[in-house]
């Protein structure tokens, strides 16, 4: 049976004001961390970034924060390098 699934509000970064749905822990609790692929990168820019470790070029990393009430999602910001 698969996770299911909670809703993330991206507070910062290239996603800023974006909603998007994700994959929970299988305890149901929300992941520490998401990486979601930027908006504003091209393929062929992802193909010529060099290798920069973990990371994958064209995306980003948030870490969970808080949960909003309000909105009923949990707040997700930039990780930190």
């Amino acid at each position: 049976m698969p996770n299911p699934q909670i809703r993330a509000v991206i507070d910062d970064g290239p996603r800023a004001g974006q909603t998007a749905l994700v994959e929970a822990n299988a305890d149901g609790s929300p992941p520490r961390t998401i990486t979601l692929a930027d908006p504003t990168i091209s393929r062929a820019s992802i193909e010529e970034t060099p290798d920069i470790g973990n990371a994958s070029p064209g995306t980003t990393t948030y870490e969970l924060r808080d949960f909003d009430d309000a909105l009923n999602a949990y707040v997700y910001r930039l990780g930190r390098a």
